[in-house]
């Protein structure tokens, strides 16, 4: 039944996702209201489960965009213990998923152990990158951003770089060393960079339960690269690398994509074609390993 329900959620059609997933999740949840208990409860928790394993994140995302909401006005209608963990967990999810048109929190702390202070960024348009040095993908997108930083410094753009401290990067001074002494492209990283170890020691007893950023928008999968405006307002979530200078060239000079040149606009939406021939692909691909196994 899980393995139907992600196949018919995940549809070749993109637009399509969730015009099926949702009536798909609705009936999940139909059930568990008309037979309550450890059973349907298991069968939510797996079915969520199966979804957070769909790769790559972008189509995960997409599914969970699509049937969480159904689930989370579940969990809030009919409170139930056994759902406690499964709630936490989507709600982060749901949190960072629907952050673009609103402001993103920004909290932390540098590797010096300075508190980080996000009025620095004040009508800046920032990239907000979560990383680890263990990360091949996050060092391999390291000698892009590099270069789009140091092209695009002068003209208002920002790079906060959040290291997850996971996985031997519990030690900030560790962390520090790596950016101290890594070239990308002939160059370092100039940018501020917030080690979440540090969030957690330095949690206040005015504040013992906040959570670190990480955790908060429930980030579990590297790297994940957030675009924020001049307003402070996400603009948009994992954007390609072929995407990421022209919607930073969009934000930096406060235009629409329909301000765009002809030249510049077709661009755009090659790029966000590609984008979604990807995600189609990879879906596809889903598809298939569902099907063996």
């Amino acid at each position: 039944l899980l393995i139907i329900g992600i196949q018919i959620a995940a549809r070749n059609n993109i637009p399509g996702i969730t015009i099926d997933a949702v009536p798909f999740a609705q009936r999940v949840v139909l059930f568990a209201k008309q037979y309550p208990g450890k059973e349907s409860a298991a069968l939510i928790d797996q079915f969520l489960f199966s979804i957070y394993q769909v790769k790559p994140a972008t189509a995960r995302d997409k599914l969970l965009a699509a049937v969480g909401p159904v689930f989370l006005k579940y969990f809030i209608e009919v409170p139930n213990p056994l759902h406690k963990t499964a709630a936490e967990r989507l709600g982060r999810v749901l949190r960072r998923l629907e952050l673009p048109g609103k402001p993103m929190l920004l909290t932390g702390y540098t590797l010096d152990g300075k508190p980080f202070n996000p009025k620095i960024l004040k009508d800046k348009v920032v990239i907000v990158q979560f990383w680890g040095t263990w990360c091949v993908p996050c060092r391999e997108e390291m000698p892009y951003l590099v270069s789009l930083y140091n092209q695009y410094k002068s003209k208002g753009l920002e790079i906060v770089s959040i290291n997850t401290s996971i996985k031997g990067d519990e030690n900030p001074m560790k962390v520090k060393q790596f950016i101290d002494t890594a070239q990308f492209g002939g160059k370092s990283v100039t940018w501020t960079v917030l080690h979440e170890g540090l969030a957690e020691q330095y949690k206040s007893a005015e504040q013992p339960k906040r959570e670190t950023v990480t955790k908060y928008y429930g980030i579990d999968e590297l790297p994940v690269t957030v675009l924020i405006g001049r307003n402070g307002k996400v603009l948009q979530l994992n954007p390609l690398p072929s995407m990421l200078e022209t919607a930073v060239n969009e934000a930096l000079k406060g235009v629409s994509v329909d301000d765009l040149t002809p030249e510049e606009r077709q661009k755009y939406e090659e790029a966000k074609k590609k984008q979604e021939a990807e995600i189609d692909k990879q879906i596809q691909d889903e598809l298939k390993t569902l099907e063996q196994k």
